[in-house]
């Protein structure tokens, strides 16, 4: 992951704002963090208000980890460029999900550049609202 971040920062000119979950293993972070040294970045710590909103704001692009669905359907909201990095290869829902948001153009697989297309907000308010009518009105 940190090889995949570097070269993305690098090819870029971008730095990066690390923003762990609470299930992030601190070891884990650690690694990431010394590996990622020489790369302009900060790391958000748990203790502080939630950065993720003010990130999502702000970001020219947005990179998910793979393992994170909610992350990545916040993220795609933004209509901002949203690129899955994996972990390993998912498969099952979760790799049937991102199959799915990047054949919709909401997310694109992280690479060394921002792909130049314009990515499609997630917008599902319509979808919604017509389920929570059939509910209501059975």
């Amino acid at each position: 992951m940190a090889e995949k971040l570097c070269k993305f920062a690098s090819s870029t000119s971008a730095s990066l704002a690390l923003i762990p979950s609470r299930r992030t293993p601190c070891k884990l972070l650690s690694q990431l963090t010394r590996l990622l040294k020489a790369t302009p970045h900060a790391v958000m710590n748990s203790k502080d208000d939630n950065p993720y909103p003010g990130i999502l704001g702000h970001a020219v692009a947005i990179i998910v980890t793979s393992d994170s669905i909610n992350m990545a359907s916040e993220a795609a909201i933004t209509g901002k460029p949203v690129l899955i990095a994996e972990w390993q290869v998912e498969t099952g829902r979760v790799g049937a999900f991102h199959k799915a948001m990047m054949k919709a153009g909401h997310t694109a697989p992280l690479g060394t550049n921002i792909p130049k297309t314009n990515f499609v907000p997630l917008f599902e308010m319509p979808f919604i609202m017509s389920q929570i009518k059939d509910l209501l009105l059975r």
